[in-house]
């Protein structure tokens, strides 16, 4: 990306609940020399703790296990937390001997961590190319698979498995709702930055609830760039009128960063 004057180039990131000075995209970003801001666009609350306990007391029931966000992991992890440590360690051997697919790095090295599974398809960096993963590795109609996720998920994944005839078991274990703080926050970045360069959506609910505000409030829409992480975020750019100036075709940082700097 050129510079637009003698300032680096000044970006926001719309990304989940977590706006932290240690998101590790806005470090990639700075040193590759951009400014930048992150914005929480999302907020997120667990939902259903007891009935996924209950499932998770019978991996026997089960052939693996599906993460797509690293919520899904968390949520597990929670529930998890609910049992004694002779319950947790007898749990998480048996779900360990099952099979584990995960979406992106990120997810990835979350269920390693928080419930020491041994995951396949980190590589992915969306749901189709997941579900292509799995059925390449899970014989048709053997036990289901199950599948946390939250409320605004696609149904990519059980279509598709579903079509293969692979059992998937859908709980959603957390919801997904707008920052109350995206507007306050949104305007004080505007006023005290001015217009940035690009902005970054890192998922398709990240465009429903941030686009809108942009247009209320009047925002040169077509005097900025737009990056979408994955070709889901970027369909869902386009389906809302925008144009996507790149794609991060991996959810990673050093990806984001290439996007941007080819521009």
């Amino acid at each position: 990306m050129a510079k637009q004057s003698s300032a680096a180039p000044l970006g926001i990131i719309f990304k989940g609940d977590n706006a932290d000075g240690n998101d590790k995209y806005k470090e990639e970003l700075i040193r590759a020399g951009f400014r930048c801001h992150l914005v929480p666009v999302l907020s997120f609350y667990y939902c259903n703790a007891e009935m996924l306990m209950n499932i998770l007391i019978t991996p026997e029931k089960y052939s693996g296990i599906i993460f797509t966000s690293p919520r899904s992991v968390y949520a597990v992890r929670k529930a998890v937390e609910n049992f004694n440590a002779d319950q947790r360690y007898y749990l998480l051997e048996k779900w360990e001997k099952l099979l584990t697919f995960v979406v992106g790095e990120a997810t990835q090295a979350l269920a390693k961590t928080l419930l020491g599974l041994v995951p396949i398809g980190g590589h992915s960096g969306k749901a189709d190319a997941l579900s292509s993963v799995i059925t390449s590795v899970v014989a048709p109609n053997k036990k289901p698979l199950l599948f946390p996720c939250g409320n605004l998920t696609n149904e990519t994944i059980p279509k598709t498995l579903s079509e293969a005839t692979i059992a998937v078991e859908s709980i959603v274990v957390y919801q997904t709702q707008p920052n109350c703080c995206l507007r306050e926050t949104l305007q004080y970045i505007l006023f005290k930055e001015g217009k940035p360069d690009f902005m970054v959506y890192f998922s398709p609910s990240g465009v429903k609830y941030a686009l809108p505000l942009l247009r209320e409030i009047d925002f040169p829409i077509d005097k900025c760039k737009f990056i979408a992480i994955g070709t889901s975020t970027g369909d869902a750019m386009v389906k809302m009128g925008l144009e996507v100036a790149a794609i991060a075709m991996h959810p990673t940082p050093e990806y984001l960063a290439q996007a941007i700097m080819n521009l």
